[in-house]
């Protein structure tokens, strides 16, 4: 049997790393709440404003959504992007995880060029169960891999990797 005197100690030694774990979850509780708060008052008052701004204008909320969508739409695009891209060749190099999307300077993608095409299901079986019919096609016997043409940077290429580990999840 253990001394008596030592099992005392060795739960009071328990019973005070416990007191000091309470603690710091309550300190963790109260600094959440706070910025729950914090954050709530914050959007109420912001929100606020906007409404007395739209209200002073004339303007409802509705109407404002529909001005913000048509000046997203009429945006210029960036020029720096969606120019001579996507023009690397199929290919293989290191192995990769499939649905990976990879830039690449080079003639010779590791994988297929993300230019929207349409895949056979049969022949990317692996691929479709991760993508789905996310980026098009039927999803019986086609599926699409997204089409990033537009978002590449200027001479480089996206490509998708369709050979490789299949993700898990840990």
């Amino acid at each position: 049997m253990s001394d008596p005197n030592q099992l005392v100690e060795q739960v009071k030694a328990e019973a005070a790393a416990s007191l000091r774990r309470s603690k710091v979850s309550m300190m963790v509780a109260v600094i959440a709440v706070i910025t729950a708060i914090g954050t709530f008052l914050l959007n109420y008052f912001l929100i606020g404003s906007i409404r007395k701004k739209l209200d002073e204008q004339g303007v409802s909320i509705e109407q404002a959504k529909i001005e913000i969508a048509k000046a997203a739409q009429s945006a210029k695009p960036d020029p720096r992007f969606g120019s001579y891209t996507n023009w690397a060749a199929t290919g293989r190099g290191e192995e990769c995880t499939l649905g990976k999307i990879i830039l690449t300077a080079g003639t010779v993608a590791n994988g297929l060029p993300a230019n929207g095409q349409l895949l056979a299901i049969s022949q990317y079986s692996a691929l479709f169960a991760l993508l789905g019919t996310k980026y098009g096609g039927d999803g019986k016997t086609t599926f699409a891999i997204p089409d990033l043409r537009g978002v590449a940077p200027n001479g480089l290429s996206y490509s998708i990797c369709v050979v490789g580990i299949f993700p898990s999840r840990n």
